[in-house]
């Protein structure tokens, strides 16, 4: 009789099983609204380190060309080597490449697009189809095609 009672007590009441999943929906309950916060904020940094090396790289661009990349050649002008007039290397002084591909957008209705669009406004004010990134050739800006992050 005594080693029934023994292997009685070594198990789990359903009380204090139904209290331990009360205190792990709890906890989950208030630790996955945080984990997901950080993803948003995960993909926020990673949209501010984007567009600084694209930043970058027309900078870079304009200083060695005296002029901005245009948009119909922007990804060309910017992933290849140049001439100084921003075509395709054939002969002469070598510039660039800036980047090794344009990045794509990490945040909003067009993420994982890279193609890049015409900015509309300095900074846009509205999201262009179907594109990564908003660019304005006249002042050599580029913003996020995502409204919410304009002002990164």
């Amino acid at each position: 009789m005594s080693r029934a009672m023994n292997h009685r007590r070594r198990a789990f009441s359903l009380i204090e099983l139904v209290i331990v999943i009360i205190i792990m929906g709890v906890i989950s309950a208030i630790a996955i609204p945080r984990m997901m916060r950080g993803a948003e904020g995960a993909d926020v940094t990673g949209l501010q380190a984007d567009l600084a090396v694209l930043r970058n790289a027309i900078e870079m661009y304009r200083y060695e060309h005296q002029a901005w990349p245009t948009l119909l050649d922007f990804e060309t002008q910017l992933t290849t080597v140049t001439q100084a007039d921003g075509a395709t290397w054939s002969s002469g002084p070598k510039y660039g490449p800036y980047l090794v591909k344009v990045p794509p957008l990490k945040t909003g209705n067009y993420k994982d697009q890279t193609e890049i669009g015409a900015a509309g406004a300095n900074p846009p004010v509205a999201e262009v189809a179907d594109k990564g990134w908003l660019y304005d050739v006249s002042a050599g800006s580029i913003w996020a095609n995502d409204s919410i992050h304009f002002n990164k």
